[in-house]
């Protein structure tokens, strides 16, 4: 009798860590859910814990990062960053595509080619020009 007891103890412990588990995932991706949608209402990259996620719109990466990639980045201190490296940008009023339109508050990720005084050059590894 003292076994059955021990089982239905063990079962009982077994199905709260299931509902502690299944309650906790739940609000984790209801929290997603809300970010994502959220961010996307204002152009936004979805971010969660600091780390910010994206989809790569154009090719202007290729063939290092490809057009439908998901990408995964973070915040840096602007000190931290080399010539070399992949950035993501949102663009301003300024930056506009190869055929003259637009781009502003669009997430842009190219590569740094030259760090001056004023700021950034930045290119498309695909892109004939750099950035303006």
């Amino acid at each position: 009798m003292a076994e059955n007891n021990n089982v239905s103890t063990t079962k009982r412990i077994f199905s709260t860590v299931c509902t502690v588990i299944s309650a906790v995932i739940f609000v984790i991706v209801a929290l997603l859910l809300v970010n994502i949608i959220v961010c996307r209402s204002q152009n936004k990259p979805v971010s969660f814990f600091g780390y910010s996620f994206s989809v790569v719109q154009t090719n202007s990466m290729e063939d290092e990062i490809m057009t439908g990639d998901l990408i995964v980045f973070k915040k840096v201190d602007f000190s931290s960053l080399n010539v070399g490296d992949n950035i993501v940008f949102r663009a301003d009023e300024n930056f506009k595509d190869g055929s003259g339109k637009s781009l502003a508050g669009y997430t842009i990720v190219h590569k740094i080619i030259e760090i001056t005084d004023d700021g950034l050059k930045t290119k498309g590894v695909n892109n004939y020009s750099a950035d303006d």
